[in-house]
């Protein structure tokens, strides 16, 4: 029998006791001898203990459906999370300054700000559930809440694209009531409903060392715990007032994985072989300071002559003011036989055992590699093709129209719904919630694009009409034309049209007029009758037409989102 750790008396007690803040939960804990996370659940949680009573499953037992059997497996202790071996990533007060010092790297600060920009012109919009009067005022109102916020969408994007670093992006979901610009929360709208004041980022850096988060018995996640650098006491946040962004999904791990992960042995090692390389270049300029001491110099005690040339050589430097002044003759010229002081410089080899240009590049290079931003590197090195710089940057802006499908599936999922269900009273006749849809900038080859299109309107698998012009217009980033333009257009095709036929009329009677006269060995042929194409040669361009229109509808769809 699986028993709760609180009597219901006791769970009464604390819910009459409940007091907001960490304080009240870590006395209580302390009286009851449970853990704070089990005082939490206990007071804000209605169905804590309910299912308490139940038998675990066995062999040949039933157990009702609506009992949570088995648990994530998520390996944490309390509220914290200690999934990864290494010491440095074991608990996130520990990887939050590594994840910092490693975007300090050159190589990783310049895949950031390639990543950040490209979300940044990201373009978004919302998508009503059908055409509906219901659903585009749903469409509409959402709209309005964007627009409404005390940030762009474009800001909230870039904090939440600190999920790739941290593997996770907390944020709180603050509301207000739309009242008027006059008015302390103030809003352009004052219609009274509900909606978004911001998502209020939460850094990953606040998160209350050690209990981080709240998880139910089989490991949901029921919110997480602040620990403001300014206050004594934790802040709690429950789930319902959260988005969080993560990278993964796997065992229910609130915090995911970060991208740079996998980047630590490459990055630790260029790090360390780039401070290397710098001592050495200090240390090893001029070469390496041997000393020499003659009997007549000191060599015991603190302030011996060997002491302190031992401590002048270590602090020998190749810089602007390196110098080195011996109160003694020098050694072998102008000093007796065996006194004085003698000191060289052992000049290094000219390459030394280690290359540490090509050893940080390989590390530099795998950094690159592990976010898909190794093209950064072409035209830096002798490596890489035009061709595979193409498919390499293609890979990449997939990897970021993904990290932008999390994003909007986050935002479908958990803020648009439960602002509707905010308003729900004026939004009683839509047949589906509205969603909102992230497409990034992307380049494209002009060339190969509207080569394919010429193919497929040359073997009439595409007609050129309004809704594609404005289509290829808008993928190439060309002005829409305006309703003036688009009537000259049309009467211009129309007299094209009617100069065409009336041309084919006068070509239809001169040749009628000429068909008598035509010589004996050019025989008649018949009027329906029409040129034969190769089949072969029909069908393969049948086949490339095809391609070019599947490509083409391809891009369209990127673009139209």
């Amino acid at each position: 029998m699986r028993k709760p750790k609180l009597t219901p008396d006791q769970v009464e007690k604390l819910r009459s006791d409940y007091q907001p803040g960490g304080s009240f939960l870590m006395a209580a804990a302390k009286e009851y001898g449970v853990s704070d996370d089990t005082i939490r659940r206990a007071v804000t949680n209605p169905n804590y203990g309910q299912f308490a009573g139940v038998q675990a499953a066995v062999p040949g037992k039933k157990v009702s459906p609506f009992v949570e059997l088995g648990t994530t497996g998520l390996n944490r202790w309390g509220g914290s999370i200690h999934e990864d071996y290494l010491t440095d990533w074991a608990s996130l007060d520990r990887m939050v300054p590594v994840i910092r010092r490693m975007m300090d790297h050159p190589t990783v600060a310049a895949v950031t700000f390639a990543i950040e920009m490209i979300l940044r012109n990201a373009k978004w919009t919302v998508q009503p559930a059908s055409d509906d009067t219901a659903d585009v005022e749903a469409q509409e109102f959402i709209e309005s809440c964007i627009g409404d916020m005390s940030h762009t969408l474009d800001d909230h994007l870039a904090q939440a694209l600190t999920m790739a670093w941290y593997g996770f992006a907390p944020f709180e979901i603050v509301y207000k009531r739309r009242l008027g610009p006059d008015k302390d929360l103030s809003s352009l709208y004052d219609d009274g409903m509900i909606g978004w004041r911001k998502f209020g980022f939460r850094s990953q850096d606040t998160l209350a060392p050690g209990n981080e988060w709240s998880f139910d018995e089989n490991g949901g996640i029921q919110g997480m715990y602040q620990q403001p650098p300014t206050e004594k006491d934790t802040r709690f946040i429950p789930i319902d007032r959260m988005l969080l962004y993560r990278t993964t999904l796997h065992k229910n791990n609130p915090q995911g994985r970060s991208i740079l992960r996998g980047a630590y042995n490459p990055w630790y090692f260029s790090k360390n072989l780039a401070e290397v390389e710098g001592i050495a270049a200090e240390r090893m300029g001029t070469g390496l300071p041997i000393g020499y001491l003659g009997y007549d110099t000191s060599k015991e005690g603190p302030t011996s002559d060997f002491a302190l040339l031992q401590k002048a050589l270590r602090n020998v430097r190749a810089d602007e003011q390196a110098a080195l002044v011996l109160p003694y003759p020098k050694m072998g010229q102008g000093a007796p036989e065996g006194k004085g002081i003698l000191v060289e410089l052992l000049s290094p080899p000219s390459r030394g055992i280690i290359d540490f240009h090509q050893t940080i590049e390989r590390y530099n290079t795998q950094i690159a590699q592990v976010m898909l931003a190794q093209f950064i590197f072409f035209g830096v090195s002798e490596r890489g093709t035009q061709a595979l710089a193409v498919r390499m940057t293609d890979i990449f802006q997939a990897a970021i129209h993904g990290w932008l499908e999390i994003m909007a599936d986050t935002i479908n999922r958990y803020a648009i719904p439960r602002l509707l269900d905010l308003n729900a009273s004026s939004f009683a006749g839509i047949t589906g919630l509205p969603t909102i849809e992230f497409a990034p900038a992307s380049s494209m080859d002009v060339v190969a694009f509207t080569g394919a299109l010429k193919q497929a309107v040359d073997a009439n698998l595409l007609h050129p009409d309004d809704k594609i012009e404005a289509s290829v217009r808008e993928v190439l980033g060309l002005p829409e034309r305006t309703e003036e333009e688009i009537e000259a257009q049309k009467q211009e095709d129309i007299a094209k049209e009617e100069a065409a036929r009336q041309a084919r009329e006068i070509a239809l009677k001169t040749v009628g007029a000429q068909r008598p006269g035509q010589p004996p060995d050019q025989p008649d042929q018949p009027p329906d009758q029409k040129p034969i194409l190769d089949e072969d040669k029909e069908k393969d361009a049948s086949r490339g037409a095809m391609r070019a229109v599947r490509s083409v509808m391809g891009m369209f769809k990127r673009r139209a989102l």
